[in-house]
């Protein structure tokens, strides 16, 4: 995924503007291309949210949306 170099990279480079412009749309773009995938891709997808989590590129309540749209928990 492009997006998941950039987050990272935006990161480890101080530049966080990107991380914080795309951080309103995240979790619902996230929950879109999740239940629009097949199984594979949906775990692929789950590893790239689980490596967000624990390189800590997006803020707590973000990562905690994005990973509650992908259980199903979101109204």
């Amino acid at each position: 995924m492009a997006t998941t170099e950039i987050t990272q990279t935006s990161k480890m480079r101080k530049k966080e503007e990107f991380l914080r412009a795309y951080e309103p749309i995240l979790a619902e773009a996230t929950q879109i291309a999740y239940k629009g995938s097949p199984a594979d891709i949906q775990n692929k997808i789950r590893r790239v949210v689980e490596v967000w989590r624990q390189r800590n590129i997006f803020t707590l309540p973000v990562q905690q949306d994005v990973e509650k749209r992908l259980n199903g928990r979101h109204n």
